[in-house]
């Protein structure tokens, strides 16, 4: 039988390992990998926590603003857009050749039922 030790070793390994993984996912193959910003906010969202923390999330996303344009990957799964102009690239329609932005799970549920009809009546 393992000791604790090991037992404490193989789930610190594991959770390294986890950690790479997501970093590694985030930064190539994430949907949204070919917005700019800094890599470590692409990776993680602690920095972005930081900020918020401090309370000065809105002045180093105008700063990201100035250095990387319009469009900028402020999380794993964030961007900020400056204006509203830049709304069209994003969400609007899809121009010949462009890649189709994924949906998030959390708004786009596509098992779930689109209406009030089948609800249950019982409380």
């Amino acid at each position: 039988m393992p000791s604790a030790v090991e037992l404490l070793l193989v789930f610190t390994t594991l959770l390294a390992l986890y950690g790479v993984a997501t970093v590694i996912y985030n930064l190539f193959f994430h949907p949204l990998r070919r917005y700019p910003g800094p890599k470590l906010w692409a990776a993680t969202p602690l920095p972005a926590a930081f900020n918020v923390l401090r309370g000065t999330p809105h002045l180093k996303i105008l700063e990201l603003h100035k250095r990387y344009g319009d469009i900028v990957r402020v999380g794993p799964n964030e961007l900020a857009l400056s204006h509203a102009e830049v709304w069209k690239e994003v969400c609007g329609h899809l121009q010949r050749g462009q890649e189709e932005n994924g949906k998030d799970p959390k708004y786009a549920n596509e098992g779930a039922d689109k209406s009030l009809i089948p609800a249950s009546q019982t409380p």
